[in-house]
């Protein structure tokens, strides 16, 4: 009868140790399922760089604006460095977009501004990108470009453009389509900075704006690592809000 009794203790040890791997396995699948796609995502890198036996950093990337496709409409948008309420100086279309349905119709002399949240410390490299679809421009062409309130206590525009490291302020070529375009600014003293797109009061330019980013890059990357322009502009899609990116060393 001891050595019944024995055996049965020690099934049941068997049992319950197994019932309990049962229900950390579960758990473990319930907790991977409920990271989210973008965990899932670092996931697959770090099982990519496991297998390769490539090494590679995973960055989190934050767009420092919001509603950068419009497809809130005036969302996040002012007339003017001074306006505190959302409001359009341009048109939202709903026939013509990059991705979504939505994308804004530049007009001349028509303007829209917002100002960028998170950190901004002097020097930090910001990179902007937009895909832009030029359909006809004369003069100047439309503005997708960063800048500073050179007034603060004056109503009105006076938007001043920061000059860029890299890139080009505005964009005057004709396309068929939507083409991805950016600019590098370094941040001055100024750290109230804004993206501002639109076309001058000289310009006859007639085209769309979609999918707008704006990336603090030494923040993301660190001081000495940013990306350039070409680097940021084939590989930072349009993303709502933060996203992540996994930069291997043999890329």
């Amino acid at each position: 009868m001891k050595k019944l009794n024995n055996k049965g203790f020690a099934a049941s040890v068997v049992l319950y140790g197994a019932s309990t791997i049962i229900i950390l396995v579960l758990l473990l699948i319930l907790s991977i399922l409920s990271t989210g796609e973008k965990n899932v995502s670092s996931m697959a890198d770090t099982i990519k760089m496991e297998a390769s036996g490539v090494k590679g950093t995973t960055y989190q990337l934050r767009n420092m604006i919001v509603n950068g496709g419009f497809e809130n409409g005036a969302t996040g948008w002012r007339t003017t460095m001074i306006a505190t309420t959302d409001e359009l100086e341009n048109e939202v279309v709903s026939n013509v977009s990059k991705s979504g349905t939505k994308s804004i119709h530049i007009y001349p002399r028509g303007w829209q501004v917002q100002k960028l949240s998170g950190a901004i410390s002097t020097g930090d490299k910001l990179y902007l990108g937009a895909s832009i679809y030029q359909k006809a421009s004369t003069v100047n062409g439309i503005h997708c470009s960063l800048g500073v309130n050179r007034d603060k206590d004056t109503g009105g525009w006076y938007g001043q453009f920061i000059s860029p490291v890299e890139g080009k302020i505005n964009f005057t070529t004709i396309t068929d389509d939507f083409v991805r375009s950016g600019v590098i600014v370094a941040a001055g003293d100024d750290t109230d900075v804004f993206t501002q797109i639109g076309s001058d009061s000289a310009s006859t330019s007639d085209g769309y704006i979609d999918d707008i980013v704006v990336l603090n890059l030494t923040k993301t990357f660190g001081a000495g690592n940013e990306p350039n322009l070409a680097w940021c502009n084939a590989n930072i899609e349009y993303f709502e809000g933060t996203t992540s990116i996994t930069i291997y060393e043999n890329e």
